[in-house]
């Protein structure tokens, strides 16, 4: 099947001069800089968040809608992963948040597997399908999203390695050690 660029050269440019124009409140924080090219370097999760929930938003909006073809399919599945997303990210959760947070991630998986037919999902979609029982059972995800990670750090800092990479610390230790740890 042939690849076709959903995002080309020509919509990048044209979101990075939207870009340029939007003002963004000061708590946003940083911004990131032409997303999508080699020298964007790789961003982090609040920089994709930002990026997709301001500035893709505005400039797709803007842009696919009248561009015919399957376009306006496409940014109507990304607004589903965009009201999704922004509502996995609330600091309150209620039982209504959460109903709504399922209805827009199955609509966004729904419409992914229609429009991309080629495509099959990944891990991560098929977790976010459970993220909002998590969300119901843990609250807001800004208070737990990290832990499971801190946690895994924290266990890999109590390796004794001497101060040396790869000489005592091969693959079945850490596999050992996370087995013990997770068990």
């Amino acid at each position: 099947m042939e690849k076709t660029a959903i995002l080309g050269k020509g919509t990048l440019n044209a979101i990075w001069a939207d870009q340029n124009s939007i003002v963004t409140p000061s708590w946003l924080g940083r911004t990131p800089t032409y997303p999508g090219s080699a020298q964007a370097g790789s961003l982090k999760a609040d920089e994709w968040r930002s990026f997709c929930s301001i500035f893709l938003v505005f400039s797709l909006g803007r842009m696919w809608p009248r561009k015919g073809g399957r376009f306006p399919a496409l940014f109507n599945n990304f607004m589903d992963l965009v009201a999704a997303t922004e509502l996995a990210s609330l600091r309150t959760v209620t039982p209504y948040t959460t109903t709504l947070y399922e209805k827009y991630l199955r609509s966004y998986l729904e419409g992914h597997k229609k429009l991309f037919l080629d495509k099959r999902f990944v891990p991560n979609q098929h977790t976010a399908l459970h993220l909002g029982e998590m969300l119901s059972m843990f609250g807001p995800i800004h208070a737990w999203r990290t832990y499971p990670f801190e946690r895994y750090n924290g266990m890999m800092q109590t390796i004794n390695t001497n101060s040396k990479i790869g000489s005592s610390l091969n693959f079945s230790q850490v596999s050992e050690t996370q087995r013990a740890h997770f068990i």
